[in-house]
């Protein structure tokens, strides 16, 4: 009898899991991209709150402080958003002023590797040799055909750009203005959500939600000081190979190593390629070991911020770190610690029985 039990203990256990993964999925799936900048707007206007309420209690109007509220708030991330672009702007110009000259250096090394390979292919001997002088004939023009290509590639990506600026602009408007009047009628935004839920369950389903966005806020402090710590790194490691503009390169490559499909290496190998190519040999080193050393950093430490930050045993979120890299890549990475810490919360709660706390 207590087999059974526990048998049947096991499958509504296994079957909630599976009613809760299929939810996320259809939200994240189907929900979540319709009702987007709708959901951040709400997200945005609970985040000013304590600022709207602040100016209540000396005397402003609801509707006053909250367009306030807005205002300054957008106001910061379009400066924001403006120093960085200047400052990546002033990197490209850079760049493009020292364009000819590294463009000249880059063919004079190829030349150079090329020279030398063909002459240790034939001093070698190897049975690959008439395959490697043909690959080598015809590295010259695909070479002359780099440019176009690249070219004609950079014009697809601003087309495609281009095309989806409208659903931007849409977007963007769409946060703004549902921020600001979320925010003018929070009260009774807040009210209407509550009024649907059943009042047996009302209770227990703030307290989930309360958990939730503590969590989500706890995960997102641990983002940031990931991304604090692979700043530092790469702000050293350039500082100490001299190279220009290192502040702006080493918060540009934290912010791409924060992406959840790019990564730190996506800037730093092809950069130092490239330095070999040139034969700066010292810097390509410098480069290669600088993204070993973020790498083995960032999976060091990213278990235990991550269970810092979300109340999970090391163990357990290196596992789910682990488990989403194998399910989802990288992405799997991020999703995975929050669905295992919203498990955990719905588990002490009672909402669903999946081990015993």
């Amino acid at each position: 009898m207590s087999s059974f039990l526990s048998s049947k203990r096991f499958l509504s256990a296994f079957f909630q899991l599976l009613l809760g993964l299929l939810l996320l999925y259809s939200v994240f799936r189907w929900l979540l991209p319709w009702a987007a900048p709708v959901l951040l707007a709400l997200f945005l206007a609970r985040m000013i709150e304590p600022a709207v309420r602040t100016l209540l209690r000396r005397g402003f109007p609801r509707p006053l402080a909250a367009g306030l509220c807005t205002f300054l708030l957008l106001s910061l991330l379009v400066i924001l958003s403006h120093l960085l672009l200047a400052a990546a702007a002033a990197v490209l110009r850079s760049l493009s002023a020292q364009l000819p000259s590294l463009l000249q250096t880059f063919t004079a090394s190829l030349d150079h590797l090329e020279t030398s390979f063909r002459f240790w292919l034939r001093r070698l001997g190897s049975p690959f040799e008439p395959w490697l002088l043909s690959f080598l004939d015809r590295l010259p023009l695909f070479l002359d055909e780099l440019p176009g290509t690249l070219s004609s590639a950079v014009l697809r990506l601003l087309s495609n750009l281009a095309e989806l600026a409208p659903q931007i602009l849409l977007f963007l408007v769409t946060v703004c203005v549902g921020l600001y009047f979320s925010s003018a009628a929070y009260p009774d935004v807040r009210g209407f959500l509550l009024r649907q839920i059943p009042d047996h369950a009302r209770s227990r389903t703030l307290d989930v939600l309360h958990d939730l966005l503590f969590s989500l806020s706890r995960w997102l402090r641990a983002q940031c000081l990931m991304l604090l710590l692979t700043f530092f790194e790469l702000l050293a490691a350039l500082l100490l190979l001299r190279v220009p503009y290192a502040p702006l390169l080493a918060a540009g490559i934290a912010l791409v190593d924060a992406l959840p499909v790019l990564g730190a290496g996506t800037v730093l190998v092809p950069w130092a390629l490239w330095e070999l190519l040139v034969q700066n040999i010292p810097l390509a080193l410098g480069l290669i070991i600088s993204y070993a050393a973020v790498t083995l950093l960032r999976q060091c430490f990213q278990a235990k911020i991550l269970g810092d930050q979300l109340g999970l045993h090391p163990v357990a979120s290196l596992l789910a770190v682990y488990a989403g890299f194998r399910a989802c890549g990288v992405a799997g990475m991020l999703l995975f610690p929050i669905l295992l810490i919203t498990l955990q919360q719905l588990n002490d709660r009672n909402v669903i029985h999946l081990w015993n706390s």
